[in-house]
Order: structure tokens, then C-alpha cells, then sequence
């Protein structure tokens, strides 16, 4: 459940332009209105959502509370315990790169990260990104 709240965020902020906003940039009150809404709609007690954009965060707001039934809103610096939903992330970024032709799913991961190093040197040779 909290994994689609996060795609469907994901997709909106794309969609709203908050991806190329300048730094400062504020949610749109329909935006807002949104998240508080599809939290609420799917039981979510609280998220926070950051953007940032060449290094520098453009957006970061939070929503809700850390947990049910317990004080303490989530802010911009509340830290979510979000388990494996970095590998999905991890793998879409990666397509974007190869989209862009930075880098090919066959390249040697070393070639794009030099000091990456397993316990066996074939491995380390061998293993693509």
C-alpha cells in the first residue's frame, strides 16, 4: 500500500513540474490537498516528501504522524525505516542513465565505480551493472 502512495507521489510530482522548480519552490494547494487526501484514503498516518534538484532541495514538507495513535507529526527531517523499496529505486534511476546513454545495464559496475570491490577479484571484474 505505502509503495503505490510513493509512485503515484512520484508521478504527480513529475507531472506538476516540481522536478525542474527553482529552489524555494511551494506545493500547488491542489497538490497538497492531494497527498493529505491519498494519506488518508489509504490509512497512511504520515509521509514526507523531498525534492531536490542539482544537489540543492527544491521541496521538502511532511505530512501526518510517525505512528498511529502516538504525538509527533512527521516533518521535513523525519526518517522512515523503508526497507527494500531502495532496490526498485535504485533500478528506475539506473534505466534513466541508460535512457540517457550514460551508461549500458552490460558495463562493468567498475567502470563506473572504480573502488568497487568484492571478495572475489573475478567477480568484481565480471559484474554488470
Amino acid at each position: 500500500m505505502r509503495t503505490r502512495l510513493w509512485n503515484v507521489l512520484v508521478l504527480l510530482l513529475l507531472s506538476v513540474g516540481l522536478a525542474g522548480a527553482e529552489p524555494g519552490a511551494k506545493l500547488s494547494r491542489k497538490f497538497d490537498a492531494y497527498v493529505t487526501r491519498a494519506a488518508q484514503d489509504w490509512e497512511v498516518p504520515g509521509l514526507a516528501i523531498a525534492v531536490v534538484k542539482d544537489g540543492e532541495i527544491v521541496f521538502a514538507q511532511g505530512y501526518g504522524v510517525r505512528e498511529r495513535g502516538v504525538d509527533g507529526e512527521v516533518d521535513e527531517n523525519t526518517l522512515f525505516a523503508i526497507g527494500s523499496t531502495t532496490k526498485a529505486m535504485t533500478a528506475a534511476l539506473l534505466g534513466t542513465l541508460v535512457e540517457e546513454g550514460k551508461i549500458g545495464w552490460d558495463d562493468p559496475v567498475i567502470r563506473h565505480v572504480p573502488g568497487f570491490r568484492l571478495h572475489d577479484p573475478y567477480v568484481t571484474r565480471e559484474v554488470t551493472v
